[in-house]
């Protein structure tokens, strides 16, 4: 082999590995995003689940509230009594 040959062969690997360097990157990069992706899909269904549970709890505070009497009425007792002779 020449010396022209052995160049080429190492300038193509070097341009293999250099390519084969980039796609696993950019295979690594979109695990990441993915990742990432599925963690804040999670924290948004926990969010929705706890939203529910409030909206839940509020209905249950509201329908209390509209069956217990209002706080402002009053109960007037009156004693009387007859005089002795």
């Amino acid at each position: 082999m020449t010396s022209e040959t052995l160049r080429k062969f190492m300038i193509v690997g070097a341009v293999v590995g250099a390519v084969s360097m980039a796609a696993c990157q950019r295979a690594q990069n979109n695990a990441e995003a993915n990742a990432a992706a599925d963690s804040e899909a999670h924290a948004a269904s926990e969010a929705n689940a706890a939203a529910a549970s409030a909206n839940s709890a509020a209905a249950s505070a509201t329908s209390a509230a509209t069956m217990a009497p209002a706080s402002n009425s009053t109960t007037t007792t009156t004693t009387t009594t007859s005089p002795s002779n």
